[in-house]
């Protein structure tokens, strides 16, 4: 992910107001001393973002989200879609009701929107290889893969429902820079090895993880420009152990091949780790640093000519 990518808090305002049904609605109907339903009211902020979803900079048209609501267990909406018609993060879908007047409803949401409303997506599958790590155009490929997910509550009588959507997914951001007699601008590739591509995120409860059963595979990313000190687009990844990661490179003809170290040997949910890397003649020095994204973290790793 490059500097300006970063993400940043945004307030996404979305109104779930009356509809007109035989006449229409009153401010009786807003009124909760009156039998009227009342309409949720709700915001949507993101964590560590300005006007910006996960992977890109901003809020698209046609983003979507799916809001789930239930009462004592009992959903009264399930899927319902609400979505973007502007950069602003102003969204636009079905009104949502309280039920009653008594009882307190809780409220789920993730993003991106999959399915048909009324019915529950369920957990999703899909996988992180390259093709799905395009951060580049309109409605990057990435931000479908950046998977979000909020709860909240409210009532008849507290119809103001915010959402503080978090990451559910991980974050790997490399920095390459010139080291002794090395000059970065020629790369042109690189690999990550030791981690699992395919994976899963339930729409229910916000897990997202690596699928069980699968094993690691071999990333291989393309470089348009590796300037020293360019922060190359991140990587989003599966939460998943991380033991045993490799990152690859060829310089000039010359092999490179360092390990990766994670805190706690995992990719945790929400994280963002940051490596610096620099190159030099004979080896390669790597070094981490956090970044004010994602929940920042540190690693650590060693490097090794061949």
């Amino acid at each position: 992910m490059n500097t300006h990518q970063l993400l940043r808090y945004s307030s996404v305002y979305i109104v779930l107001g009356c509809t007109l049904l035989l006449t229409a609605c009153n401010n009786d109907e807003l009124n909760p001393t009156n039998n009227g339903p009342i309409a949720a009211q709700i915001t949507a902020n993101i964590e560590n973002s300005a006007t910006s979803r996960a992977a890109g900079t901003a809020w698209e048209t046609g983003d979507g989200i799916g809001i789930t609501t239930s009462n004592n267990g009992t959903k009264n909406y399930t899927n319902i879609k609400y979505t973007a018609g502007s950069t602003t993060g102003n969204f636009t879908g079905a009104p949502i009701y309280f039920q009653d007047s008594q009882t307190t409803v809780t409220f789920t949401a993730y993003y991106p929107f999959n399915g048909t409303e009324g019915t529950a997506p369920g957990i999703l599958e899909n996988n992180t290889k390259i093709d799905n790590q395009k951060t580049d155009g309109p409605q990057s490929v990435q931000s479908k893969i950046d998977y979000l997910f909020a709860s909240a509550t409210g009532s008849n009588g507290n119809p103001k429902v915010a959402f503080n959507f978090a990451h559910k997914m991980s974050q790997v951001t490399l920095t390459f820079q010139n080291g002794k007699d090395t000059d970065i601008s020629s790369l042109t590739a690189y690999s990550i090895e030791g981690l699992k591509m395919e994976g899963t995120f339930n729409t229910a409860t916000g897990e997202a993880k690596a699928k069980d059963g699968s094993s690691a595979e071999t990333l291989a990313v393309d470089v348009n420009s590796a300037a020293s000190g360019t922060t190359l687009p991140s990587l989003i990844l599966y939460p998943q152990a991380a033991t045993d990661v490799t990152l690859k490179i060829t310089l000039n003809g010359q092999p490179y091949n360092c390990k990766l170290v994670f805190k706690e040997s995992q990719l945790a949910s929400g994280n963002n780790y940051l490596f610096t890397i620099t190159v030099n003649k004979n080896e390669m020095e790597v070094q981490s640093s956090s970044i004010a994204s994602w929940t920042p973290q540190t690693g650590s790793g060693s490097a090794s000519m061949g």
